[in-house]
């Protein structure tokens, strides 16, 4: 016979590795850039060019994008900067992944050393964390009633199935044209400039991903006037739009990482022909994934009172929501800089990135553990160098509600930077106040025991005429009408019909008159 079936769309972690990478490279200082005295600080990211999958293999390319900020060998205070790159491919073996499925590689840089080797060359070496995520897109196939045609009746559970509707890279790229204040000078030269993304969310609605967040944008820059100091510009704007997502619906449940891929700093006249105008250029890279809570049926269990069933058993695994929640923890610390920069005369940027070191699973929920790393720029009492940095890490620890999480289930958190501020508290000292938000999905993974398939057959005659027409059946604890019926080869129905049941509620010790 047939069974009604239905497809229901899933998706499993099947590999999920973690190693490192060491990159190092030696680079000439080109002619036109003057020599190097001493590093003030430096700044990278890993730009991904390729991802490919293999049987057992994810094969990635890409480079190491460095930049760095130095002082000329004249010790005169003037600050130069210097950029390079370091192209890479990496083979990394992934166990039970192919080609088809779906690959996720997040990149951390551990540790950025630029050394000088003399004034016209210098050293790059860098520690980076390569985090890489196979996941296997498949159907499950359930069966959902039997054909009622053959009378076959059906024992079914219903459920809240967690579908991936959507799974997809896509980016997003920002320009803005930002024209300096009147108070500031002509830029001849853009040395330095850090982007930093905050306050970023996400909003789903029929077929459209909103997002929406903030961009603060730091420069450093050299006048048109030689004889000027060295001149800086801190700004932030706001970004707002919406992309099309075919299939997608504000009843869905989005779990959406954005982060910067790339960023660059154009300079470019204003409407008076003058240089005082920037163009920043941002790619946001989006790794979107929505999911869908549909209710499915399985058929767990089948008999017919007219024929012998003979049912299939199989196992299917699928998920459930437990949690969908945007957490937020509050950071305060004191730091002590650095006595040697000088004292601090003038705070002139800050930015801070969040990273998760460590999820584990309490009796209230997720413990999050990491850290946020403040990178501080300022002007210090030190006349023969100004210009100074300060790379400080702030642990944080912070529990993210999720009732009834196991260690079998599936927590995604992704942190961000809501913001960060930096004030003076004394010569030497800052006090950091940030706000991290923590976006946390997690899964249950749910078990069934349900039939994928049925065979029929007809009663032996003999057996039928040895069963006899009338019997009287003590219900035991445990026991169901349904498991009652099916014993017995009737129906639910019959029996609350003979017995003049209102519903199918029965207890332990009651009498049963089976027909």
């Amino acid at each position: 016979m047939e069974l009604i079936k239905k497809n229901v769309h899933m998706n499993r972690l099947k590999s999920h590795i973690v190693t490192q990478l060491t990159l190092d490279d030696d680079f000439n200082v080109p002619d036109v850039n003057d020599d190097i005295y001493r590093i003030i600080t430096k700044d990278g990211f890993v730009l991904q060019n390729s991802t490919k999958v293999q049987d057992g293999k994810v094969i990635v390319s890409g480079s190491l994008e460095f930049k760095f900020l130095y002082g000329g060998s004249d010790d005169s205070g003037k600050i130069h900067h210097m950029s390079g790159s370091i192209p890479f491919t990496e083979t990394i073996n992934c166990d039970n992944v192919f080609e088809h499925d779906g690959v996720t590689v997040k990149w951390d840089i551990d540790d950025l050393n630029i050394g000088i080797i003399n004034t016209r060359k210098i050293s790059t070496k860098a520690i980076i964390s390569v985090s890489v995520s196979c996941e296997d897109i498949y159907d499950i196939e359930t069966a959902c009633m039997p054909d009622e045609e053959n009378k076959v009746l059906g024992l079914k559970h219903s459920a809240d199935v967690t579908q991936l509707a959507i799974c997809k890279k896509d980016i997003y790229r920002i320009k803005e044209n930002i024209d300096l204040p009147s108070g500031k000078p002509n830029i001849a030269e853009i040395i330095w400039d850090t982007v930093c993304l905050k306050s970023v969310s996400t909003k789903l609605q029929a077929g459209k991903l909103s997002i929406t967040g903030e961009i603060n944008l730091f420069i450093l820059y050299s006048a048109e006037d030689e004889n000027a100091p060295i001149q800086w510009f801190d700004t932030t704007f706001s970004f707002s739009n919406s992309l099309d997502m075919p299939g997608c619906d504000e009843d869905m449940i989005g779990d959406i990482c954005v982060s910067i891929g790339s960023s660059s700093v154009a300079l470019k006249n204003d409407y008076d022909g003058e240089p005082r105008c920037l163009e920043p250029d941002i790619v946001l890279d989006l790794n979107i994934k929505i999911y869908n809570e549909e209710p499915v049926v399985f058929l767990t269990d089948a008999y017919s009172p007219e024929c012998n069933v003979i049912p299939v058993y199989g196992q299917v695994t699928y998920n459930t929501i437990l949690t969908k929640n945007l957490s937020k923890c509050r950071l305060t610390d004191k730091l002590k800089l650095d006595s040697a920069k000088g004292q601090i005369l003038q705070l002139l940027s800050s930015c801070g990135t969040p990273k998760i070191d460590d999820i584990s699973v309490t009796e209230d929920g997720l413990l999050v553990e990491g850290v946020v790393t403040a990178k501080l720029m300022y002007i210090s009492s030190d006349d023969k160098s100004p210009l100074a940095i300060a790379d400080e890490v702030i642990p944080f620890s912070h529990t993210v509600e999720a009732k009834g999480v196991t260690e079998d289930s599936l927590s995604f958190i992704r942190p961000s930077m809501e913001q960060l501020s930096v004030v003076m508290t004394g010569t030497n000292e800052v006090e950091v106040k940030a706000d991290v938000l923590l976006d946390c999905l997690v899964l249950n993974n749910n078990t069934c025991n349900v039939i994928t398939d049925i065979d029929t057959e007809a009663f032996d005659s003999s057996w039928l005429s040895s069963r006899p027409g009338m019997t009287g059946y003590l219900v035991k604890a445990g026991d169901t009408l349904w498991d009652i019926a099916k014993s017995f080869f009737t129906t639910k129905e019959r029996i609350m019909e003979v017995n003049e049941l209102k519903s199918d509620m029965i207890n332990p010790g009651d009498m049963l008159l089976i027909l």
